[in-house]
This record gives C-alpha cells, sequence and structure tokens, in this order.
C-alpha cells in the first residue's frame, strides 16, 4: 500500500493532476462509475445532486463552490466503502496510456530522479488520488480535505476547497511543516485556477492550458509547455536528451 515519504528538506515539484497529468475528470469519473453501477449513493440522491450540479455549472459558479457542493454527495458514506469503490473504479479505467499524458510524467519521472519530492496536488479526494500516487511513487497528495466523523464522511470538507487559493494555501502548510523553501520548488497546472498554485513557488509552468488561460498568462508570464508540438522544449532541463 502506497504511503507519504517525504524527505525533509530536499526540493518539491507539485503537479495538478486533471488535465495536466491524465486526461480525465477523475471527479465526475468516480461519480459517473458510481452512479453506473449503484454503488454507495441512492439513485434518488443522485439525481437532485446532478440537478444542482448541473445549475451551478450553467451559473457559471466559481469552481471552488462547485467543488464544496460535489463532497455533499457522499454525506453518510462509510470511509471505507468509499475506498473500496475508489479502488474499483481505478481498476476499470482504461490502459494508462489511453488517459496519461506521456511527457508531463515524464517530467515528474525524471525530477524524482533528481531526487525532488512529488507531490500531487488536487481537488479530488484522497482514495481517488492514491491508485495514481502509488503507480507513480510520488511522496506526498495534497487533496480535498473531506471531514470525516466516526468513520462516515460528513458531506463536508475541514478546510478550503483544494482549488484556486486553497492549492497555495495547502502547499504553504506543506512547505512549512517540512522546512522546505518555496524558492527551491516548481509547479505544474493547465488551468487559470491553478495560477494561484504556480505562484506559490519559484517557478510556475502551464501544461497545455486552454485559450482562456493563455489569455490570461500574458500578465502572469508562466512558461508554457504544449504536448502536442513543444519546438522549444520547455522542459529540456528535466527530460529532453
Amino acid at each position: 500500500m502506497w504511503q507519504p515519504n517525504v524527505i525533509a528538506q530536499r526540493p518539491c515539484a507539485f503537479f495538478d493532476v486533471d488535465n495536466t497529468l491524465i486526461d480525465l475528470k477523475s471527479m465526475f469519473s468516480f461519480a459517473d462509475f458510481l452512479q453506473d453501477n449503484a454503488l454507495l449513493v441512492p439513485a434518488e440522491r443522485f439525481g437532485a445532486w446532478r440537478e444542482r450540479l448541473t445549475g451551478l455549472f450553467s451559473a457559471q459558479r466559481p469552481r471552488s463552490e462547485i467543488n464544496r457542493f460535489y463532497y455533499t454527495l457522499f454525506e453518510g458514506v462509510e470511509v471505507s466503502a468509499f475506498a473500496e469503490a475508489a479502488q474499483l473504479w481505478f481498476t476499470t479505467l482504461p490502459e494508462p496510456d489511453a488517459y496519461t499524458k506521456p511527457a508531463p510524467l515524464a517530467a515528474l519521472k525524471a525530477l524524482q530522479q533528481a531526487g525532488y519530492n512529488i507531490i500531487l496536488v488536487s481537488g479530488s479526494g484522497y482514495h481517488l488520488l492514491a491508485p495514481f500516487a502509488a503507480v507513480w511513487q510520488v511522496s506526498d497528495v495534497l487533496c480535498a480535505p473531506q471531514q470525516q466523523k466516526n468513520g462516515r464522511y460528513t458531506g463536508e470538507l475541514d478546510d478550503l476547497p483544494s482549488i484556486g487559493q486553497g492549492k497555495a494555501h495547502f502547499i504553504a502548510q506543506f512547505l512549512r511543516q517540512h522546512q522546505i523553501s518555496a524558492e527551491n520548488c516548481l509547479a505544474f497546472g493547465d488551468d487559470l485556477s491553478d495560477f494561484p498554485m504556480l505562484g506559490a513557488v519559484n517557478k510556475g509552468f502551464l501544461v497545455d492550458p486552454p485559450a482562456p488561460t493563455l489569455v490570461a498568462n500574458r500578465d502572469a508570464g508562466y512558461e508554457v509547455f504544449t504536448t502536442v508540438s513543444d519546438q522549444n522544449c520547455t522542459f529540456r532541463q528535466y527530460v529532453c536528451l
């Protein structure tokens, strides 16, 4: 079983997961899997939850608000049952080549070999990320702080959603805890909501950002890495020969 293995005072490389390392929305893929297989959550609750979720997206509510709402679906669900369902979901995914992004994963592995702590940072829950953490042998996971009581999820979060400023918040906590300087760290994301995370460390990279994020990056100035055609090989110092 995978366990965190952070080495204090070593530099870190923080990686967003969805659309950065994988072409998959892990939270919503998991919810679809549960609904399709009638697991964990009654059908009636799923219906009401889906309707509200659609409304939040239609109203273009902040991603942090949508992320917090997502976890209300699991109110009363046993943590152990959630973990088992998450592992089952992971086993039903296609072969990794079908959804992973080779170039960012190569950067992850190169930085790992260079001695960096590799940290996944995501709005997904711990048990959704743990299978990826095990396969990639990362050092730790910063994720949605799902509140638990008596072995069950309450449907609430104990802290900020791990989205936007929440990612920067958890990175700052992590660096203090492990006595690591942000000046020695890197971060990788794909979306405008990842800007706080990229700005929380010395150097930030955008991986295959969508057009609105590219526009916003004119002011932010993060390095852009396009995995389809990277003529300048932005990650040369990590993965290019």
